[in-house]
């Protein structure tokens, strides 16, 4: 350095004259003087260099993830929650009023069809039946004595017959001898009156016959109707005998043994569960896109993993007053590991019309996620400038449902445009823009 080399060359000369303190500390003073002008110089050069670092940072690029809008079929898919039950259910109930004496099974065993599964009293019924079973033998029995009495009533007509045909012929043939003068009138009018006689007791056989019959047949339908009261008595007696309604197992017991019952009590609830339903509740607004045999998938949430599929078996016919929703019975065609009860979520099966749609996380980058259909969004479009430089744009879209991550656009997009699903850092509009490695332009 030319100035600490004058100023020692001076300190030389004069080092005759001075001592050696003077000269130690004149070396010192100099190099703290090339230090100081060491940092003046660092400091200098590294104000330029901070100067110069935003102007490269804001001409440099952002990283950005992009993608091409693209159609797919879309559509909003709702689920509903759903309950299990058996396809059919049936309920054990008292037929006659008795006191419960036996009940043999309890929850959850399995039944068959006609199975006896309890008794009730049945002394009472038993004596009505007794006395009903003596009475129609009585009318049994009457109804073969008028039997009796009419076949008598027959022959006594065959008699009174014979005999009003035999006094005919004598009358004819003492009319005859009286002409003839062979017996004397007295004797044709006796013969006459004889004949005339006999008819009159034809006659009468013929009513006593009639009004028999008409008792035997009177006592014939007595007899039925005696012997539909012994069948109702028997019937009646039969209905302590408690037999399961159906296949299946218990699913509720409600009596127990002592307990009197009564005519429609209910006993026990059996529940048919080779085949199992789904019951889901829909708003009244959802049904019109639901039809009989629309194919649905549920899920229940005792079985994580595990997805069932069915179709709609039946539709309610009109909503619930109270809630406005519409039963819908959805029929699966799997019943394992399932069990009435269970809770779940159904999925109908849809048609899907090509929308154009967008990634969620597109919304993001433009400031927002809104969550109705129907609302506006923003989004940031990638405008090309040149081969793998872009420009950020901001515009505003009207959305439409979601699923999958994905987001349908109903206006302010078109087929092939690009936007950006994610930024390096905040993007505002006009920034520049660089494709990163994870960027789909090239899907277009």
């Amino acid at each position: 350095m030319p100035v600490a080399s004058q100023a020692l060359g001076f300190l030389n000369k004069r080092g005759g004259r001075m001592g050696y303190g003077v000269r130690v500390v004149g070396i010192l003073a100099l190099g703290l003087g090339a230090i100081g002008l060491g940092y003046v110089l660092l400091g200098e050069r590294q104000a330029t260099a901070q100067r110069s670092q935003p102007e490269a940072a804001a001409n440099r690029p952002i990283s950005a993830d992009l993608v091409v809008v693209q159609t797919k079929a879309f559509g909003e898919e709702r689920t509903y929650p759903v309950t299990a039950a058996p396809q059919r259910e049936s309920q054990l109930r008292a037929r006659v009023e008795g006191r419960l004496v036996e009940l043999a099974v309890d929850v959850g065993d399995r039944l068959e069809a006609g199975q006896l599964v309890g008794r009730l009293d049945d002394g009472v019924l038993r004596a009505t039946l007794l006395q009903a079973e003596a009475e129609l033998a009585a009318r049994e029995a009457e109804w073969e004595r008028l039997r009796a009495e009419v076949r008598d009533s027959e022959a006594q007509l065959e008699r009174a017959q014979l005999e009003a045909a035999r006094a005919k012929l004598d009358a004819q043939r003492s009319a005859e001898l009286v002409a003839g003068g062979v017996i004397s009138q007295q004797r044709a009018d006796l013969d006459r009156t004889t004949a005339e006689a006999a008819q009159r007791a034809v006659r009468s056989a013929q009513e006593r016959q009639k009004a028999q019959q008409q008792g035997v047949a009177a006592g014939q339908r007595r007899i039925e109707a005696q012997r539909a009261l012994v069948a109702q008595a028997r019937e009646r007696l039969s209905f302590t005998e408690l037999r399961s309604p159906t296949d299946g197992v218990v699913m509720a017991r409600t009596v127990d043994a002592g307990d009197l019952l009564q005519p429609g009590g209910a006993i026990l609830q059996v529940g048919d569960f080779a085949q199992i339903k789904a019951i889901a509740e829909v708003s009244e607004l959802a049904t019109g896109a639901l039809t009989v045999g629309q194919e649905a998938t549920v899920t229940f949430d005792a079985i994580p993993g595990r997805v069932y599929s069915g179709e709609i078996a039946r539709i309610a016919p009109a909503a619930r007053v109270d809630s406005r929703l519409v039963p819908i019975e959805v029929r699966l065609r799997e019943a394992d590991g399932l069990r009435g009860g269970m809770l779940g979520q159904v999925r109908f099966a849809q048609t899907m019309a090509e929308t154009l749609v967008i990634p969620q996380i597109a919304l993001e980058v433009g400031g927002g996620r809104p969550d109705k259909a129907g609302a506006a969004g923003k989004i940031f479009v990638a405008l090309s400038e040149e081969p793998g430089r872009y420009r950020a744009a901001q515009r505003e879209v009207v959305l439409g449902a979601r699923r999958d991550g994905w987001v349908a656009v109903v206006s302010g997009l078109n087929a092939g445009e690009t936007v950006v699903a994610r930024s390096s850092q905040p993007l505002k509009d006009g920034a520049s823009l660089a494709a990163s490695l994870l960027s789909q332009v090239n899907a277009q």
